[in-house]
């Protein structure tokens, strides 16, 4: 980030970063595009990116002239996905991978939840896939932990809850929680997530006892499971 031989400077919130086109445009199909195509910015000597966080892209312009992708806080994944989501931005499809295996290494029961509802978001299959892994083998933990019940991805907790290991009894109990936190949700919503060819008697009656359930769908839950 020096002056010397720059040929390029990057101005994001009043910073500036110089840099050089040639090391941009080999890591960035955008940059390259942008840099040396018919755009207006192939001319300028400054450029300036709107909506950029600035230290994410400190981190992505190091990566650009070494190939190391190092955070100062090694846990700090909102950070990694921050970059990852410059590196989608700038078709950087090297560090893109590196960060998701990263975010894989940082699996924890306190953001689980956050990773994998990034991973839905981008459609990202590894990240996806580990994730379920991980989510099955501490399902106990994952189901009562606040993350969850206070996700607002709809989508992320069908998903999680479709592939945990815990009975169902302690999945309708999270999902009156999660929409207790959520009020313009429905228990409806979610029914499609009760595995109904597991549920018990002693499930049912358990089901029975919790306000939250209305007549209609202990009903509902009634048949499925003994069909």
């Amino acid at each position: 980030m020096s002056d010397k031989s720059s040929d390029i400077t990057i101005i994001i919130d009043g910073q500036r970063l110089p840099s050089h086109k040639f090391v941009l445009s080999a890591k960035s199909r955008v940059f390259k595009a942008m840099l040396f195509g018919d755009f207006k910015e192939s001319n300028e000597k400054e450029i300036e990116l709107k909506e950029t966080p600035i230290n994410a892209f400190k981190l992505l312009l190091k990566f650009c002239y070494s190939e190391q992708f190092v955070l100062k806080d090694r846990n700090d994944y909102l950070m990694a996905i921050e970059v990852f989501k410059l590196s989608h931005r700038f078709q950087m499809k090297s560090l893109s991978n590196l960060i998701q295996m990263l975010l894989i290494s940082m699996f924890s029961i306190n953001n689980i939840i956050d990773i994998y509802s990034f991973g839905v978001l981008y459609e990202l299959t590894k990240i996806k896939f580990f994730a379920q892994k991980f989510v099955a083998k501490n399902s106990e933990l994952i189901i009562e932990s606040e993350k969850l019940l206070k996700c607002q991805s709809m989508d992320t907790i069908k998903e999680m809850i479709g592939f945990m290991k815990v009975s169902q009894i302690q999945v309708m109990k999270a999902l009156i929680k999660i929409i207790e936190n959520n009020i313009e949700w429905k228990l409806n919503d979610f029914l499609d997530s009760i595995k109904t060819d597991l549920l018990t008697i002693e499930d049912l009656q358990s089901f029975k006892d919790l306000k939250a359930i209305d007549s209609k769908t202990l009903s509902w839950l009634s048949i499925n499971a003994s069909n």
